[in-house]
């Protein structure tokens, strides 16, 4: 064999052991990835969906087992949709769709059925995969509880517009209808409307010889009385705190007469 053989025998023995080498560095860099991405899912608060492109699930990380109660295998079992509400469904179609056909997810909250049946509000936002032809083949959906977050800004909202210790509306939310009221008066007479404001006579002396913990119970239990009283389209509110049982009534056209506890009632148009 000539010394040139050899040389060729020698350099093609080399690359076998480079390619081996690399091939090596290749699976050893590939599992460290695999362990990172374990890592990170198995211990992230959000919960970490991969989907494909017709919505079937292909991996969900143990967090939705924390949030929503559903192990792995059971939501294996089912479409990616069948536990979001049937009133959101919609919307997370076409949020799925456009990040198929731009590549970009945009931000949404939806509802998702807990294992125990009660809903849970996601924060979601999904993200494109695609494969060497640049074609989208999975989605990768990353989604976070928010139910208690909603909750609180719902209930802020409501304190807003509400009176603290009964719930009636308050003083902003009174003067919002009072003035849809007078609007719709003006462009039609014909529909009138009234406002009364009922107090009663010797609550302070009342308040003040029983405690202010029984006299909120009195207050409360009169703005659920004249409530009771009321159609939908009317209005009890407690306008201003301040003034403890001070209490108005907004009335559409008219047509009802109110009853109230026996006490002083006055009456503006």
């Amino acid at each position: 064999m000539s010394q040139w053989n050899w040389i060729a025998l020698g350099a093609l023995a080399l690359l076998v052991v480079c390619q081996q080498f690399r091939v090596r560095r290749i699976h050893q860099n590939s599992k460290k990835r695999e362990e990172l991405f374990q890592i990170v899912t198995e211990n992230a608060a959000d919960m970490i969906a991969l989907v494909d492109v017709k919505g079937h699930r292909l991996y969900n990380s143990p967090a939705y087992k924390r949030v929503l109660g559903y192990t792995a295998a059971e939501l294996g079992e089912t479409s990616s949709f069948e536990q979001i509400h049937p009133d959101d469904r919609f919307k997370v179609l076409e949020a799925a769709r456009e990040a198929r056909s731009t590549g970009v997810g945009r931000k949404l909250d939806y509802r998702v059925r807990h294992k125990d049946g009660t809903w849970r509000v996601m924060e979601s936002i999904a993200s494109a995969i695609r494969n060497e032809k640049g074609e989208v083949t999975k989605l990768v959906i990353v989604n976070r509880d928010v139910t208690e977050r909603k909750r609180a800004e719902e209930q802020l909202e409501h304190n807003s517009f509400h009176d603290a210790l009964t719930g009636l509306p308050n003083r902003r939310l009174f003067l919002d209808r009072l003035g849809h009221m007078f609007a719709r008066a003006q462009r039609s007479p014909e529909r009138q409307y009234a406002v009364l404001f009922v107090d009663l006579d010797g609550f302070k002396v009342f308040n003040d010889t029983m405690s202010p913990t029984i006299g909120d119970l009195v207050i409360i239990e009169m703005g659920n009385r004249l409530a009771a009283c009321l159609r939908d389209q009317d209005t009890v509110s407690r306008p201003q705190d301040s003034v403890p049982l001070k209490t108005a009534v907004l009335s559409r056209d008219g047509r009802r007469r109110v009853h109230h506890p026996a006490g002083r009632s006055e009456r503006s148009e």
